[in-house]
């Protein structure tokens, strides 16, 4: 990531953010959609979790983890940007 020249220094330490993700492939029986969760760690400390029906339904379990991930990642990454 390319941080801007003329950000300030941090003050404090540093973090780690952490993130399991996990989706049941057509796990609805009824309208055979995908579910999707995730959980979101700071310091080892979980500070989110989610947990939604896919939107659409999928013929595959690669693409049911593909949306799940897809999902995480930009959660992280917009609580990347807050925490900066």
């Amino acid at each position: 990531e390319i941080l801007p020249p003329n950000m300030p220094k941090p003050l404090g330490n540093g973090f780690n953010i952490g993130c399991f993700v996990d989706d049941d492939y057509a796990g609805n029986l009824v309208t055979r959609r995908s579910w999707t969760g995730f959980l979101v760690m700071l310091n080892k400390v979980p500070i989110n979790w989610h947990t939604k029906n896919q939107g659409s339904v999928e013929t595959s379990t690669f693409v049911s983890d593909f949306i799940a991930m897809k999902k995480a990642d930009e959660y992280v990454w917009s609580l990347r940007y807050k925490l900066r």
